[in-house]
């Protein structure tokens, strides 16, 4: 499995995933809502991106 590049970032006490361009340099898009956990927020984006 293959993931574009990513962060996950927390802000006010939720975890947001952030989808980065190609060279890791400009957030392209984040999740529109945060999670309680990393895991969740890291499963939702390979859901969403994952390269099978």
């Amino acid at each position: 499995m293959i993931l574009p590049p990513h962060v996950l970032r927390w802000l006010n006490g939720l975890c947001y995933w952030v989808l980065l361009s190609s060279d890791g340099s400009n957030c392209v898009c984040q999740s529109e809502f945060g999670f309680e956990t990393e895991a969740q927020a890291k499963a939702d984006f390979v859901w969403r991106f994952a390269i099978r």
